[in-house]
């Protein structure tokens, strides 16, 4: 035999031999695949709400429920699947499950190796409203005049620089305020310099309660404010402030800036006017709101205001009509509560639209049923002016506390066109 095809042979016999040993190696070690067993069939429920009816917010977990007959298999794999995620989060592997707004649901539950699939229909509505509220006295409360006593969880801040401090917080589901001042917390600024800062609470704008109501008087001159005059305003860089450097941007220049005083606290405002003065220092302008200036004006013994300016007819002016209001109070809701109860949301805000409506109009017979359910003696405790104010400043339309008007929208893009009518150096972030 030639010596290389003897040589090919015994080469071939020896891998031959060699693969023999490294199979039979290979099976030596093989494991056996583990038998699972057959599922049949399982049933579904939820751990905590046996009506399979959950709230937004709300959590639980799914069940598996097997016949008491059915031998239990621990390799067993179980999938978990939302019909709508956005609606009822459900985790894909533990089965745990959040429910994130209102709707109808269906979760399938598979097991892998059967392939056997059930589905448990899971409901989801917004649970009980939990309404809380926190807003400053005055005239924002007239838009709200029933909220505030037949409402539970409507809170009447002591001091109006505790709003701010609540906005921030994010306690309340409902904040009243300053809707510039809360714009700037709730959504951040950009600057004319192109410094941009972002929001620091957590609050969505949802509408105007109060358009300007804000007034500049004088017990001494029957003029318009000069340089050289003495004049107390109040929450510098908001609304009232912005407004008022709009209307006379020569009062704010640097060499005249020392004869504007602010306080920090717009309710010390009426004790300013009736005295003349603030801190002992003579002031010929105050800068006021309404309902204060009326009350004030009834403790005034002598020199009463004989000078006196709605700040809203110098914006018409400026603004060449555009604008005849001050974009002040809004309603401001908390993202997450917005988030989870957007119903309940709407509902009220249609609710505060029917009270700003009779508050707008001048219905006092309806503003009577609220407010009267608090004694007389205590309603300017409470709201910061009683049924009598409101009667003299209201009645026939009048609308003297700057009731904003319940059917026109006021968005945060007008908001920022008034800001640019004004000539404020930011605009609110979008």
């Amino acid at each position: 035999m030639n010596k290389k095809i003897k040589l090919f042979l015994n080469s071939c016999a020896l891998i031959l031999s060699l693969s023999g040993v490294l199979l039979n190696v290979s099976s030596c070690d093989k494991k056996e695949t583990p038998t699972v067993s057959t599922l049949e069939s399982f049933k579904l429920s939820l751990k905590n709400h046996k009506d399979n009816t959950l709230a937004t917010g709300e959590k639980d977990q799914i069940v598996i429920n097997f016949d008491k007959d059915t031998k239990i298999d621990d390799k067993w794999t179980f999938t978990y699947e939302s019909s709508d995620q956005s609606i009822l989060s459900v985790n894909d592997t533990d089965g745990t499950l959040e429910a994130l707004k209102e709707g109808s649901v269906e979760i399938k539950v598979t097991e892998k190796s059967s392939k056997v699939s059930e589905i448990l229909n899971v409901t989801i509505n917004e649970g009980d409203e939990e309404f809380s509220a926190f807003a400053p006295k005055g005239a924002p409360l007239l838009a709200v005049y029933d909220s505030v006593v037949n409402k539970k969880g409507f809170e009447v801040a002591g001091n109006n620089t505790d709003v701010p401090v609540q906005l921030k917080a994010n306690k309340y589901n409902y904040i009243i305020f300053d809707s510039v001042s809360a714009l700037k917390l709730t959504n951040g600024v950009k600057k004319a310099d192109g410094t941009v800062t972002t929001a620091t609470s957590s609050y969505t704008y949802y509408g105007l309660l109060t358009a300007g109501n804000f007034h500049l008087v004088s017990r001494k001159y029957d003029r318009e404010p000069q340089k050289g005059d003495k004049i107390l305003t109040f929450m510098k860089g908001q609304s009232p402030d912005m407004a008022l450097k709009s209307c006379y941007k020569e009062l704010f220049d640097k060499d005249n800036i020392s004869n504007i005083t602010y306080v920090q606290d717009n309710t010390k405002m009426p004790a300013a006017l009736i005295a003349g003065q603030y801190e002992g220092n003579p002031i010929d302008y105050f800068l006021i709101a309404e309902p204060a200036l009326t009350s004030a004006k009834s403790k005034i013994t002598e020199n009463n205001v004989i000078y006196d300016l709605n700040l809203n007819d110098k914006i018409k002016e400026i603004t060449n009509g555009e604008f005849d209001y001050i974009p002040q109070a809004g309603l401001f809701v908390r993202n997450d509560y917005l988030k989870l109860k957007p119903n309940y949301v709407e509902n009220y805000w249609k609710d505060v639209k029917n009270q700003m409506k009779n508050a707008y109009s001048g219905n006092i017979q309806e503003l009577e049923k609220s407010i009267n359910t608090i004694e007389f003696d205590k309603q300017a405790g409470k709201y910061g002016f009683d049924i009598n104010l409101v009667k003299k400043l209201q009645s026939g339309g009048a609308n003297k506390f700057g009731i904003a008007n319940p059917d026109k929208e006021v968005t945060l893009s007008d908001i920022n066109k008034f800001l640019e009518k004004v000539n404020a150096d930011f605009q609110i972030n979008k």
